[in-house]
Formats: structure tokens, sequence, C-alpha cells
């Protein structure tokens, strides 16, 4: 139920795959209540019961299960042994849930933990390109009676590569990577009602966010030559915050007869977004020198939008740069069934946009 788009047009952090109980992918008919066009992806989070059980996941395995076939000529041309094979890969998740009071409240907890150390033929020392990912989720729910369900339901997502690269050239050393240390995050409070036979009501109200520091070491002169391929000194440090606030409500109607059955929706929506952007430098010294085979092509000068240091969720007070999309939706959809061959997906939607 709760919106993870990041901006338009992609899936904004990286969720635990195992804390799922089912993932659809519905490429067309989508009815009036999905706003944007294209692709949506639905993931049901996984919920406990009123028995205790669990699952425990390990994925593993090193370099020596992995071949190479890099020739020694590239080798002696500079490319470190290795090329850009997966040294090291792990993968662990946990997943536990059951009753907290049977057939009343329940819970659920997974953590997730993978890791990859892969060769980069672009690194020039003695180092490999590290990605960890890790996710902890939780899930509550509590039946108040035969009628009324309340679920909670948390994620974090966390992305650590200590020496990422975004430039596509060549780097003599760690100074010129940047540091990636980002988290994501996903929250909801539901409550669903069945208040007839024939009417059910849902409202959530949650939070999807980020914060995205990518963050340069050293502070030696920013030297990038497009001839030779390669970076030295030190690289920006930028950071960009997302916050997205959404509640919904909706009311879901069932009606037999009218030529057919019905599944008849009608509801609304918010979501109040903000983004944060700044750079504490453009490269170091605010100096970006661009060079072709060691002659200088083009000095750029840049300037702060950041008012303080980079690096964490609490930072976006520093930035300067910051957007506002406020949304404001409305929605009625049939989905009305003729026969059992044939079912017509009708709906009109209302979208306000206000940046």
């Amino acid at each position: 139920g709760m919106n993870t788009t990041e901006g338009t047009g992609s899936f904004g952090y990286y969720p635990d795959m195992a804390s799922y109980q089912e993932t659809v992918i519905n490429a067309i008919g989508n009815n009036a209540e999905m706003g944007p066009p294209g692709i949506m992806h639905v993931y049901v989070g996984k919920s406990g019961g009123n028995n205790f059980q669990g699952s425990v996941y390990l994925d593993w395995y090193n370099n020596s299960l992995q071949a190479s076939n890099l020739p020694d000529e590239y080798i002696a041309r500079g490319i470190r042994k290795g090329g850009n094979e997966m040294l090291k890969y792990y993968d662990f998740n946990l997943n536990v849930g059951g009753p907290i009071k049977r057939d009343k409240l329940w819970w659920y907890f997974s953590y997730r933990d993978q890791k990859n150390a892969v060769a980069n033929p672009a690194f020039r020392f003695d180092k490999t390109f590290d990605t960890r990912l890790w996710n902890p989720s939780g899930k509550a729910t509590y039946l108040l009676n035969a009628n009324n369900k309340f679920i909670g339901y948390y994620q974090w997502g966390q992305k650590i590569q200590p020496n990422r690269t975004d430039r596509g050239g060549i780097h003599l050393d760690p100074e010129s990577t940047r540091n990636q240390n980002s988290g994501s995050w996903v929250w909801k409070g539901e409550w669903n009602g069945t208040l007839s036979n024939n009417l059910y009501v849902e409202a959530r109200y949650g939070d999807f966010g980020y914060y995205f520091p990518l963050l340069g070491y050293g502070d030696n002169p920013f030297r990038f030559d497009t001839g030779t391929l390669i970076i030295e000194g030190g690289d920006q440090r930028w950071q960009q915050d997302r916050d997205r606030k959404q509640a919904t409500v909706s009311a879901t109607y069932f009606k037999d007869g009218w030529g057919g059955s019905h599944n008849l929706k009608i509801g609304g929506e918010f979501d109040l977004e903000t983004q944060w952007n700044g750079y504490e430098r453009i490269v170091a010294g605010n100096i970006d020198h661009r060079l072709f085979n060691g002659a200088s092509r083009t000095v750029a000068f840049g300037f702060p939008t950041a008012s303080g240091p980079l690096g964490s969720k609490g930072a976006r007070k520093d930035m300067l740069m910051i957007a506002k999309l406020d949304q404001l939706s409305a929605f009625f959809s049939d989905q009305w069934s003729l026969n059992n061959r044939l079912t017509l997906s009708l709906g009109v939607r209302y979208d306000h946009y206000k940046s």
C-alpha cells in the first residue's frame, strides 16, 4: 500500500525480498487506483500466525568456485589479475514470526545481510569493489474483533559502497573514489474494517524516504584525463535526501447483479514529498580540471550548495536546494465480471499536483 517509487522512474530502495509473502507484477490492466502509467510492482509483507515458525537462509561462495579467462597480455598492460571476478559473496537471512496472543496479536521479523567483493579492473590499487546491503523489517498485526484489524509495518535498508565509482575512469588510489553509506526506509500504520458482508474499508498513513550521500575522500586537486581515463584527486561530496508522507482512505463494495458481479472501489490519497540536495564541494578545492592525454582542456569552478558537512540523515538541514511536490488524488473503479470469461476494469481518476 505504500508508494516507494523514486521520483517518477525507479524503485527507491533495496528491499529484503525474503520478507515478502507475495509479489505481483502488473504490466497491463491496472485500475484507476494506480496513479502513474506503466508497470506496477506489488509487494505483500509476511505476517506472523498462531504458530511460531521461522527459517534461516545462507548463500555463500568465493573465488575458488570461479574460473578466469583474462589473457596474460591484458595483465601485462596493467589490468590487475582477477579482472572483474567475484572474490567473495554471501547472502544471509533470518525470518521468524508467531503469536504474542493467539487469535489476537501476531508479530513477524526478518533480517537480511548481503555482501560481495568484486575485483575491479578500473582499480590500480590493491582493493576490491565492495557492496553490502542489510535490512531489518518487522510487522505487527492486531485483530481487535472479527471486523477490525490493525497493522504496523517497518523496513529499513542500508547500502554501503566504500569505493564507489561513477565517472567511468581509472583510479590510481582510493582517494579518487567516493564513499556511499546510505539509508532508506518505508513504514505504515493501517486499519482494515469489514463494515458489512458487502462493504470493506481501509485507511493507512506512512512514509517512504532515504538519505543518499556520495562523499569524496582526499583533498588533493581533482584531475580527470579523458584521453588516458585516469582520475586523480578528491571527488565531489554530495547528498540527496527524499521523504514522501502518504495517506490513503478507500472503501470497497461488492455487488451481485447489474449484469454481473461488481467490485466497486472509491478512495482518495495525498502524498507530500520533499527532496533535499546539496554539494559540500563540487570536487576537491571546487576546481574541476579536465585534461586530454596530459594537455589541459577545461577548468570549471564550482560553488557549494550545502552550508555544513554531509553524510547523514541529519545533514538535510544544511542542504540548500529543496524541492517539494504535493499530490492530491481521488479515484473510482469497478471490476465488472460479466461472466466467467469477460471482466471489465473500469474507472476514473483525478490527480492534482503542486510543485
